[in-house]
This record gives structure tokens, sequence and C-alpha cells, in this order.
């Protein structure tokens, strides 16, 4: 067998992937069977050392991959990307977009309902008053007073009329007339205002009603919520329309909170068509005269009273005889609990 300097094995060395820690060397199989014990048929290979770390350094020269293929000897760490914040798995910068939109969009929405509802009420009140009026009248208050009064017109028909208030507080009247023998209603608070066009009576809830006539015209007397006493009438009860009185622009009468009232119109051949109005102020019942439609205040006709005390007039009639016809109706006699 010839000497020789080196191997008949071959040799195979392969690069492994710089992931592997150590690099290794591939021999044939004959170098396994010298290793089992049995005779080399040829010389005992030698082993080739294998190339250390620190030499394949020095002799390769660094090579630069992606970041897929990164050599072991310059490999250099991935950048790891910055975790954006969320709020309610939204990006930040999405949410306030979407919030500061639906903040926009309420806002809108509410002041599109304000300009409405104040539209809306404006037009109401325009409306408001004679066209409210008209659909006041059904039913009555469960505090109303009641006053009632009867005459007889020129084309001899029997009529009555009994007033009341509603549960909005509008003056009303029942009409009767003996000819027919019907009520039928009527709003005085609506006439007035149609009539006037004030905006209001200011009916006291529950005010004291009283009321008088002279067979042409018909007066109603009532209370604001001020207790000022103010007077309503009608020269045509029949057809309807009703008028502001002229108590409140000639005297201004304030009565008590828990003041009552009476009405009486003298009608007598000799009477000089007044009109009498008793109230209750401090304690004292008042006393206020209309003659030929110029009213006036009188003394107390009786003092010390207990508040809210009833009070009613009527013409002093016992003493009326057929000779004496013409004084019948002068005198009057008031009637106070």
């Amino acid at each position: 067998m010839d000497n020789k300097d080196y191997s008949d094995l071959e040799v195979v060395v392969q690069s492994q992937p710089t992931m592997i820690g150590d690099e290794k060397v591939v021999v044939s199989s004959e170098t396994d069977e010298a290793a089992s014990g049995s005779s080399p048929i040829t010389p005992a290979p030698a082993y080739i050392s294998p190339i250390s770390r620190t030499a394949t350094s020095s002799l390769l020269s660094p090579t630069i991959h992606s970041n897929d293929e990164a050599s072991i000897v310059n490999m250099k760490p991935a950048a790891t990307r910055r975790k954006e914040k969320t709020i309610l798995g939204l990006r930040r910068n999405v949410f306030l977009l979407l919030a500061a939109l639906g903040t926009a969009m309420l806002l809108a929405l509410v002041l599109g309902l304000a300009i409405g509802l104040t539209t809306r009420k404006n037009g109401r009140s325009a409306a408001t008053g004679p066209k409210r009026a008209k659909q006041q009248g059904t039913g009555i208050l469960n505090i109303s007073s009641l006053a009632a009064t009867n005459w007889t017109d020129s084309n001899n028909v029997g009529r009555a009329a009994v007033f009341y208030q509603d549960p909005f507080n509008a003056l009303n009247v029942l009409l009767y007339d003996s000819l027919s023998g019907g009520w039928t209603r009527r709003n005085i608070s609506a006439s007035v205002m149609n009539s006037s066009f004030i905006p209001s009576l200011y009916v006291k809830p529950g005010t004291p009603l009283a009321c008088a006539t002279n067979g042409l015209q018909v007066n109603l007397y009532y209370i604001q919520r001020d207790n000022t006493v103010s007077e309503v009438y009608s020269p045509d009860p029949v057809g309807g329309e009703w008028v502001p009185g002229t108590l409140k622009p000639s005297i201004n009468l304030q009565a008590s909170n828990t003041s009552r009232l009476a009405a009486y119109w003298q009608v007598c051949p000799n009477c000089t068509d007044t009109l009498l109005l008793a109230y209750e102020r401090d304690g004292d019942i008042q006393l206020a005269n209309s003659t030929g439609g110029q009213w006036q205040s009188m003394p107390a006709i009786s003092r010390n009273v207990l508040p809210g005390s009833a009070i009613s007039m009527n013409a002093f009639t016992d003493y009326c005889h057929k000779n004496d016809a013409v004084s019948c109706g002068q005198q009057l006699t008031p009637y106070i609990s």
C-alpha cells in the first residue's frame, strides 16, 4: 500500500445554517466501520478537526442577509412595532373623530328641537285668547259659585240666566226662554275677549258671582285674581254679546280674600235706575252705587262681619199697596249672615 500523506476518505464539510450552535463534519460510512473494530481495507482516516467558530469568523467576511436570513455573526434584533393605544377597541384618533361628530350631531338636534318648540309655542300664543276661550265652557268648576236672574223681554217672552265658572275659570251663562223651553250656553269670557281684544279676564278660581238686570241688559260681577271687583254686561243676552263694564275704570273696588258679592237693580216707575253692589272689605260690608251709569263708593252698611259672610239684597215690598205702587221697590233690604 502506498504511503499517502492524505486520507482516502471523502470529507464533506457543510456550512450549517447560522441558527445551529456548532458546525458539524460529515464523513463517509467507512469511518463508521473503522470505529466498530473491523479491519479497515484502507488505512484509518485522519479525522479533520472541526473548524472553530473563531477561525470561521476570521476567515469569512460578515454577510448581511435579510431579516429572514440573518447571519448569526451579524444578527440585528428586529425593531419592535409600538402598540397603538385604543379606546373601546378603536384607534385613539378614530375614536376622537367619531366622538366629535356625535357631539356635533347631538348639539344640532338639541338646537333644532329648541327652535321648533319655541316657534310652535309662539304660534299657539298668537292663537290663544278668543280661540281657546271658545273651546272652554264644557263642564263646571268644582268650586264654582252660581248666580241667577230672570226678566221678561219686550216680546213678552220669559227669560232666565244662570251664571257659573267652567274648569278653565271662564265665565259662562245658561240662557232659558219660555218660548222654546230650552237652554243655550254662552261663553262670556270668550265674548268679552273677542269684543275688546283684552288677553284675559283674570277671573279668580271660585270667584263669587252676582248679577242683576233691568229687563234690557244683564250685568255680571266677579272678583279677579288680585281681589279687584270687576263687571261685564250684555246689551243683548240672547244674541250672546258681552263687553267690559264701566265699574273698574270708574272706581277701584278691592275686596277681602273671602268676600262675597250681591247686586240689585232698582226697577220701578219712579226709580232712578240705580244699580247697587255690595262686597266685603276689612270686616265691613261696603256698598257701591251706579246711577245713570256713574259709579261711586258709599259708606259701609255693616261692620265687623265674619270673613266670608254671605250677602244678599232685595227690594223691601212688605207694605206695598195699590195706592202706593209708585214707591214700591225704592226701599232696599240687605241680608248678611
